[in-house]
């Protein structure tokens, strides 16, 4: 039994770095490096599979463009033949030369020509990224993927009812450095046992998400786009803020009905604002309870953010 392994590296939705489990002769691998740029991922080393597909939309955020049948024979080096196909404003780089002729008969015959105007656009966008030193596009890119990831993850953390995927530092080939995750999607998960569905749950507070079955994963995961407009991430980061807030919230009310005599002072819903007995704030966020007498005492567990901010529960 002949076998093709399609493996997406960096993967789709959660980011991490993929390689291929099947091998021997019946087994063929078609590696998908879509995301597979500086600015989502570390580069661990250099891409040398037999044949690997990628795509200048995820380059540089121009989707829409179909771009068919655009072919041309690159240099051989090193006795392997590598030659270029880009389909679907995507290219492949394949080393056996019979596969890349199958290909080409194949686009050929689909799709009878190639939109002129799509193919300039496309030298266009190479050009763009070539211009200088050719990596600046890359540097500022990263810069802005890691700060969303950072922003997102700063959010997420303090709350014990969504978490996001793990990705490790690695070591980046393209900026020689360690660095940290800068994915294009964060993966989330509702860890609470009654948001069995977690994209309702996000849709409740106003965030679109993509439910985690369509991905082969559970309906408590979700994926969300981090590659969209500032506008777009701000409303994201502001929506999720306040399902957080809801959360912290609701941690506090729980915690006062503990108490035997409620403190005077413990009124309305944000404790910050109403100085709460035995609760301590720092910058409209509550950091730690201090009330021995009936065992609360310590730092909460990243229940609380931003409670200057909560307008209505």
């Amino acid at each position: 039994m002949n076998v093709i392994e399609f493996v997406t590296s960096p993967n789709n939705p959660d980011g991490q770095l993929k390689k291929a489990v099947l091998n021997g002769p019946s087994a063929k691998a078609i590696h998908d490096h879509a995301y597979n740029w500086p600015h989502f991922t570390a580069i661990p080393s250099p891409s040398d599979e037999d044949l690997m597909i990628f795509t200048l939309s995820k380059l540089t955020g121009h989707a829409g463009v179909r771009l068919c049948n655009y072919k041309f024979e690159v240099p051989v080096t090193s006795s392997k033949i590598l030659v270029q196909l880009i389909i679907i404003f995507m290219w492949a780089l394949i080393k056996d030369k019979d596969i890349y002729e199958r290909m080409a008969t194949y686009t050929n015959d689909n799709t009878f020509g190639v939109s002129r105007d799509s193919q300039l656009r496309a030298l266009k966008l190479i050009k763009v990224v070539l211009e200088g030193d050719g990596r600046s596009i890359f540097k500022y890119a990263y810069e802005t993927m890691r700060s969303r990831w950072e922003s997102l993850s700063q959010t997420v953390s303090l709350s014990t009812r969504f978490t996001l995927q793990e990705i490790a530092p690695r070591f980046c080939t393209f900026f020689q450095t360690v660095r940290g995750p800068s994915p294009a999607y964060a993966w989330l998960k509702c860890e609470r046992e009654e948001d069995e569905l977690c994209y309702q749950v996000l849709e409740a507070g106003g965030i679109l998400s993509r439910d985690g079955t369509l991905f082969g994963a559970g309906s408590r995961y979700v994926r969300l786009s981090l590659i969209k407009s500032q506008d777009d991430f701000d409303q994201l980061l502001q929506h999720l803020n306040k399902l957080v807030l809801q959360d912290a919230v609701s941690i506090l009310q729980a915690l006062k009905n503990q108490w035997k005599n409620t403190p005077p002072n413990w009124v309305g819903s944000d404790p910050c604002r109403g100085n709460w007995d035995g609760v301590e704030c720092g910058n409209s966020r509550v950091i730690s309870i201090t009330y021995s007498s009936i065992g609360l005492t310590g730092q909460l567990p990243g229940d609380i953010v931003n409670l200057s901010e909560l307008q209505t529960l």
